[in-house]
């Protein structure tokens, strides 16, 4: 299966290549450029700067594909390839405008950002792989624009900015770029390799530092991915230059870093929408099957969660690179099993569990200052097969305001409202690193789980909410009950989903496409309201939401209240 994979792989990319031999490349303009700066909108420009990159990524990647299997290479593909290198050489800025200050920056057009190391990375790898074939002025022209762009900014400057010694996905992909480059194009000036190679290596320890003492990743599975793939790429270079097992070069946490992947992802190929994730993410192959070689227990999980060429919107070229280089016939993906995994993450407070119909449950602690924060301490997704019928709507579209603390978590994709947490006086929880999980607690052998979290809501009438969850892996049923003390205030249970909903006497019906739960609670669902709410997800695209959310206690109420619901499969 995955040498399938591979072969449709790179035939996926040649006949991209072909297709691409007739087209021009998308322009950049001012006039899309600005829209950042005047609107927030980062699609229109982001749109045609990553279709450029598609040309790169694709030209590039056919030519060494053909090479690497020693097949000729049609005149053509190394004209076009030129001609795609010579126009991104070119171009005003290869960082995007969310990530310039046109204002307050005279430089900011050599601004070194996620996008500006990326096409360095790139431009390195073609420069010292097509050495011979490349026309040697356009190497020259190369090497001087990632110079200038990347190498000699970064050199001037340490740190160069906040990202070069930050603890999440910026620092590896940067770094992990930045080294790269320097790997591949500084050969002939080995003080200055050695010099960024010896920074960066340090840099991306400050990288292992965002991920929890079990191996989790706080920004969610793609963001994992991400990161964790430009490191990899970095350090597996690294010790091809030094001659040495890429293992004697990793910590042991990367080890436990590997096994995150596989515990994200359901039977049935569903994944977790944690943060600014997806509950349809995709894995990498390449990724996969490199780490699987790396540690006995990594498991590749099933070929259909896979991401083939074209999957990323942002055309990344290390990623298709590896994709290919990496993905190894040794390798196998997980077959399907009788036993039913439960993950319990401590450090991270997260809880997985699969269910017999190939979905199942998952909940998270952890606080409200996390990466790519949502307010969503004591969030769960409950999944029959692939769908996720309560669930978490991960990333939104990505504009200025999404980045603005002060109207972030007005985007029901961060916000508590947006999430399976209740509201307390018709509010969610509050933003903080101080507005966390007080206690996380599972019970050892069980799906069952018991979280803290009064101090999320900022709300001195609320004395304390305790989540109880126990989910029963071979019924998919689970039970979530809520213990509030009040000194008085109104506590509203909220639920979301993507589903149709209906209301059937006693009961809350949720469908899916080919499935369908029913939540029951004993004291019924006094004042309940299904509201549809439109949210623009992260491709821009607009989509619904429905939000279920009904009375646990009126504000007149002191004391203890209880609320108790539980969710099974409609047969």
């Amino acid at each position: 299966m995955i040498e399938q994979f591979r072969d449709l792989y790179i035939s996926d990319i040649h006949n991209e290549a072909e297709e691409l031999l007739g087209e021009e490349m998308p322009k950049l303009s001012e006039d899309k450029f600005s829209l950042f700066e005047t609107t927030g909108d980062r699609l229109k420009y982001e749109n045609d700067y990553f279709g450029r990159r598609k040309f790169l990524t694709v030209t590039g990647c056919a030519v060494l594909t053909l090479l690497h299997d020693k097949r000729p290479v049609p005149g053509q593909y190394i004209n076009k390839l030129e001609d795609v290198i010579a126009s991104v050489c070119s171009e005003e800025c290869w960082a995007l405008p969310a990530h310039v200050n046109r204002n307050a920056d005279p430089d900011w057009s050599v601004t070194v950002d996620l996008f500006a190391a990326e096409t360095a990375q790139a431009l390195a790898e073609l420069y010292s792989g097509l050495e011979g074939v490349l026309k040697e002025e356009l190497r020259v022209r190369m090497k001087e624009e990632v110079s200038r762009r990347v190498l000699e900014p970064f050199s001037a400057k340490e740190p160069y900015a906040w990202w070069e010694r930050s603890d999440m996905n910026w620092n590896a992909v940067c770094n992990g770029s930045i080294g790269l480059t320097a790997l591949d194009m500084l050969n002939d000036e080995p003080e200055l390799q050695k010099g960024l190679v010896e920074r960066i290596t340090r840099n991306l320890d400050y990288y292992l530092d965002g991920f929890t003492e079990d191996g989790a990743c706080p920004e969610g599975l793609g963001y994992y991915t991400y990161g964790f793939y430009y490191y990899l790429g970095f350090m597996d270079a690294l010790s091809r230059k030094k001659k040495q097992s890429i293992k004697a070069l990793l910590p042991e946490k990367v080890r436990r870093i590997a096994e995150f992947q596989q515990k994200c992802f359901f039977p049935a190929g569903l994944s977790l929408g944690f943060s600014d994730g997806s509950t349809h993410e995709k894995y990498r192959i390449g990724l996969a099957c490199r780490l699987s070689e790396l540690f006995d227990d990594v498991v590749i999980p099933d070929i259909k969660a896979a991401a083939g060429f074209g999957h990323d919107p942002c055309c990344r070229f290390l990623m298709a690179s590896r994709d290919v280089e990496w993905t190894t016939a040794s390798a196998s993906s997980a077959e399907p099993t009788e036993h039913l995994q439960t993950y319990i993450l401590p450090s991270a407070q997260w809880g997985i569990c699969h269910g017999r119909s190939g979905g199942g449950f998952a909940v998270k602690g952890g606080h409200n200052d996390e990466p790519h924060n949502h307010n969503d301490i004591g969030s769960f997704i409950y999944a029959l097969g692939d769908e996720p019928l309560l669930t978490d709507l991960g990333a939104g579209e990505y504009t200025a305001q999404y980045f603005n603390d002060r109207t972030r978590y007005e985007n029901i994709c961060c916000g508590s409202e947006g999430h399976n947490v209740p509201l307390i006086n018709g509010r969610g929880q509050q933003a903080g690193r101080d507005r966390c999980c007080e206690s996380f607690e599972a019970v050892a052998g069980k799906c069952s789980f018991r979280l803290s979290f009064a101090g999320a809501y900022g709300e001195k009438a609320l004395t304390s909410l305790t989540r109880n969850l126990s989910y029963e892996q071979n019924k998919d049923i689970l039970t979530v009950e809520d213990c509030y003390e009040s000194e008085g205030c109104l506590i509203e249970e909220n639920l979301v989903t993507q589903g149709k909903v209906s209301l059937a006497g006693n009961e809350i019906i949720i469908s899916g496409r080919s499935c369908k739960c029913r939540i029951s609670a004993a004291g019924g669902f006094p004042g309940i309201r299904v509201t549809e709410v439109p949210f623009r997800n992260h491709s821009g695209k607009e989509e619904y939401v429905n939000r279920i959310t009904w009375t646990a206690a009126e504000s007149s109420r002191k004391g203890r209240v209880s609320v108790s619901f539980c969710i099974e499969p409609v047969k």
